[in-house]
């Protein structure tokens, strides 16, 4: 200990400052780091929540999509059968096509949604 008084007293007062400046500025640098660092670590934490938000709408569309794709295959499948056994005065042409486009027009949208 009286060796510590004994180096300060010989020390002059510029090396007494810069060494008071130096522990100060050791605190105020290792508290940034610490601030940084929480903040690194922040943002790691919101780009992994953004990613599982993705991930989920993504099978949303896709399940969207499988859906789609279900309905038309179910409508090609059952069409011919269902439009032969109406009625000859109800059966048009039309109504058939009009429901074709409209399953494979759900088709592409899903497609669309699922690709994006």
């Amino acid at each position: 200990m009286n060796e510590i008084f004994q180096f300060l007293q010989n020390a002059s007062i510029g090396f007494i400052i810069a060494a008071v400046v130096v522990y100060f500025a050791k605190g105020f640098i290792e508290k940034r780091l610490e601030a940084l660092a929480k903040s690194v670590e922040d943002i790691r934490k919101t780009s992994l929540d953004v990613k599982k938000e993705l991930r989920s709408e993504e099978r949303g569309e896709l399940v969207g999509y499988r859906v789609a794709v279900e309905k038309w295959e179910y409508f090609l499948q059952t069409s011919l059968f269902d439009f032969s056994i109406l009625d000859p005065a109800k059966t048009t042409i039309e109504t058939l096509y009009e429901q074709d486009k409209n399953t494979f027009f759900e088709v592409k949208i899903a497609v669309v949604r699922a690709s994006i």
